[in-house]
């Protein structure tokens, strides 16, 4: 156990060009609208134009620093978490950093579609030293996409940040990674992603409720006692079948893949942005966040809500 944070702000930022399931159907071969909604539970994604990772980076971590009320001054560090980033250097977080004219430490992690929970898990264990954290989720994949693939329907754009600080509160966090996977989902310098669907799910339904399962046997919890699962969005079967393998109603997970499809490594926190500015989270809230990721990664983490 680690001790844990209060999130004192939560910021959110899309592109503006919304792309259909009828779009994608017709510009990419042997694709239906019809089959992307009823088996992956997307309608539509936003898509990047002239947005980079780091114009939503900046606008996701402008919003949350108004919304945490805080003083440029008082950033002490920032993390961004991101897979598809437009430059090998430098780092997108120096880039905002600059563009938000702060003046702290600021480095990228890469975990793909887990970046948020590694994010955690680090700032957990040095929030002693760096009193308020931001970490920046943004990723732009529609740039990685080929949109001849019928995997293309997949992924959105999108960006979501944070601005925690120090609780005493109880957090648990596991992290992990399985390298064998990597060929599943991957992508080469100035290319397009290759992903093997299959596999995708069944290792996301089958590492998904087992390691939130591990994460609560390991620290005495109940399922019963969460309120909220905030997953990833690789699709809502894959969602389904984990509320289903942990005993748990559908209704206790959040899914925002309808409206903005699997955003990746900005999934989990724009995912907990809804929950939260809907109302359905409220303070006092037990959440567990869970992805998986390209690598393999996964992550799981354990927290009630102390916001603002």
């Amino acid at each position: 156990m680690n001790k844990g944070f209060k999130i004192l702000g939560i910021g959110q930022s899309l592109p503006s060009k919304v792309l259909s399931n009828k779009e994608i159907e017709s510009i990419t071969p042997g694709s239906s609208a019809s089959w992307i909604e009823e088996k992956l539970g997307i309608q539509q994604r936003r898509i990047s134009t002239n947005d980079t990772v780091v114009s939503l980076g900046t606008l996701s971590a402008t919003e949350a620093l108004l919304d945490s009320g805080l003083a440029k001054g008082d950033v002490d560090l920032i993390i961004v978490n991101t897979s598809s980033s437009d430059k090998l250097s430098p780092s997108v977080a120096c880039m905002i950093q600059n563009k938000l004219e702060l003046t702290c430490p600021a480095f990228d992690i890469n975990a793909v579609c887990t970046g948020f929970l590694y994010a955690l898990d680090l700032s957990s264990l040095i929030l002693d030293k760096y009193k308020n954290i931001l970490i920046i989720s943004s990723e732009t994949y529609s740039k990685i996409t080929d949109w001849d693939n019928r995997n293309s329907c997949f992924f959105g754009d999108g960006s979501a940040a944070v601005i925690i600080t120090r609780n005493h509160e109880k957090f648990y966090s596991n992290i992990g990674a399985v390298g064998s996977g990597w060929e599943n989902f991957n992508c080469d310098r100035n290319s397009t992603f290759d992903m093997n669907g299959k596999e995708v799910y069944q290792f996301g339904t089958k590492v998904l409720p087992t390691e939130i399962n591990k994460l609560i046997k390991e620290n005495n919890l109940s399922i019963n006692d969460i309120d909220w699962i905030v997953p990833h969005q690789p699709s809502h079967n894959v969602l389904k079948e984990t509320a289903y393998e942990l005993k748990i109603s559908v209704e206790k997970v959040i899914f925002n893949m309808k409206r903005y499809g699997n955003t990746a490594g900005a999934s989990v926190p724009m995912a907990l942005y809804d929950g939260i500015k809907t109302g359905k989270i409220k303070n006092g809230d037990s959440l567990i966040l869970a992805a998986i990721g390209s690598g393999w990664t996964h992550g799981v983490s354990y927290f009630k809500l102390d916001y603002k």
